[in-house]
């Protein structure tokens, strides 16, 4: 991560990241996920700006790219436990859920563009928020075919969009 603020009225931010997962498969198990953010205090910047009504105004912006993995035993087919199926003998059954050895990890972008505005010598403060967020290759197990032998099966799907606009007063 690195951090960087010129005169106190502008400051960038950002961040890179990269994870491997041992419940991805080899060669889909890394993930790189980045981000950077911005804001900017114009009253800061144009002092003029600032009068009896207006004491301060921020923009911000940010963008990032977040990874996840996939569930554990979604691999390979697994054997689970179960103690108390007959009495203290522990008894094992093959996992209904099939495996999928291709899975890919989730990703979900997500962007933010805002102002706040603080007013009347700091008594009200304003602030607007415009938001987009956007999972792609999703991990749902979705069910399948009885006549298959298994009742679900791993698999990416997907991608939503939820964006939406916020204020507060």
């Amino acid at each position: 991560s690195a951090a960087f603020t010129y005169r106190n009225w502008w400051t960038l931010e950002g961040t890179a990241r990269n994870d491997w997962s041992s419940t991805l498969p080899t060669g889909e198990n890394s993930y790189f996920y980045p981000s950077v953010n911005t804001s900017v205090v114009l009253t800061d910047a144009l002092p003029n700006l600032q009068n009896s009504i207006v004491s301060s105004i921020k923009l911000r912006a940010a963008a990032a790219r977040v990874g996840s993995d996939a569930p554990v035993y979604s691999l390979v087919p697994v054997f689970l436990g179960e103690a108390q199926r007959f009495g203290s003998q522990p008894q094992y059954r093959l996992d209904t859920r099939l495996a999928n050895a291709n899975l890919k990890p989730e990703i979900t972008r997500s962007d933010e563009v805002g102002a706040e505005f603080a007013l009347f010598d700091n008594r009200v403060t304003l602030g607007f928020r415009a938001y987009r967020k956007s999972p792609r290759n999703q991990t749902f197990d979705v069910e399948i075919s009885g006549a298959s032998g298994f009742e679900r099966k791993w698999v990416n799907a997907g991608e939503i969009s939820n964006k939406g606009i916020e204020a507060l007063l």
